[in-house]
């Protein structure tokens, strides 16, 4: 009763968007004992408003169900490709990764980025049935963009180029 009030809280706050370092250590402070559940979303521009806004749905559905032991966050992927090499996601959008602050350990979701699939991933974190690896160098790092504004991207348009004469 008690515990389904405070998961239906915890589901109606936006997840928020880490969008800086300062974004990054207010959603997963290095303090916090539990597991930082990060989502890299495909750029807008591949997926625009209505698929961002359906895999950001998934994502909140995943942790609605998740409870307490978690913190969730999103990033546009490809705004920090650094990080994203180091944790090898390599393998293109939606990833999804679970870091434990305190522990500094990463282990990444494989298969579809589903609520199914992110509700078996997490209880596999819990479990200790998912490999993980070192976070190096701690505290990861997060670059500085602007925040989506939740529309869609505006098509970038190629001036024609000149002929030479």
């Amino acid at each position: 009763p008690i515990v389904n009030f405070v998961r239906g809280l915890m589901g109606k706050k936006p997840i928020p968007e880490v969008t800086s370092m300062a974004a990054f250590s207010a959603a997963c402070p290095e303090a916090f004992s539990g597991i930082c559940v990060i989502a890299f979303l495909p750029d807008i521009l591949d997926d625009q408003a209505k698929g961002r806004s359906a895999r950001l749905e998934k994502f909140a559905a995943a942790r609605k169900t998740a409870g307490g032991t978690f913190r969730f966050a999103w990033v546009a992927g490809g705004e920090n490709a650094e990080l994203e090499d180091k944790l090898g996601l390599g393998f293109g959008y939606p990833a999804c990764v679970a870091v434990s602050p305190t522990k500094k350990r990463f282990a990444v979701m494989k298969g579809v980025f589903d609520t199914a699939n992110l509700d078996s991933f997490l209880s596999g974190v819990v479990r200790g049935k998912e490999s993980t690896s070192e976070v190096k160098p701690w505290p990861m790092k997060f670059g500085k963009y602007p925040a989506w504004d939740g529309k869609d991207a505006a098509i970038p348009v190629e001036e024609p180029e000149e002929p030479e004469l």
